[in-house]
């Protein structure tokens, strides 16, 4: 009996054991992470495949990923139902935020016609606009 508690204490089982809970969470960890970016990617669509497609709608939740597998990655939630992925969003070098993603807050309106490549943003009193998939006036890069 003796033998047996000496072995459970002894350093040998208790680091393999340390070990072994490391690598379980550690595991467990990316499981997650990877669960999360999928469930996010079924839910969100890019926003460069809305070329085609309207958008319309007022801003009603944002939200960056820290995830391993989503890592800057911004999900916006619009009020008409839309759920965007501003992943490789467009940049306008006229503004002090050139990116849509970091320029957009809860409360602005997006509104984008069929078939069409801009896109604006409307905060307050100002228009913003954007090109799917491109950066523009670059050479106004501040």
């Amino acid at each position: 009996m003796n033998d047996i508690i000496n072995f459970f204490f002894s350093r040998k089982y208790l680091m393999v054991l340390a070990y072994f809970i490391l690598f379980t969470l550690i595991i467990l960890f990316i499981w997650y992470n990877k669960k999360d970016a999928i469930e996010r990617e079924e839910n969100y669509t890019l926003i460069r495949e809305y070329i085609n497609l309207p958008i319309e709608g007022i801003v009603s939740k944002k939200e960056a990923s820290i995830g391993m597998f989503d890592r800057g990655s911004c999900y916006v939630d619009l009020s008409s139902g839309i759920k965007l992925n501003l992943f490789g969003g467009p940049w306008n070098f006229l503004y002090d935020e050139p990116s849509m993603e970091s320029l957009l807050e809860v409360g602005d309106s997006i509104s984008k016609k069929a078939n069409t490549d801009t896109i604006y943003v409307y905060k307050s009193d100002r228009k913003f606009y954007f090109v799917l998939g491109k950066l523009i006036n670059e050479d106004k890069r501040k």
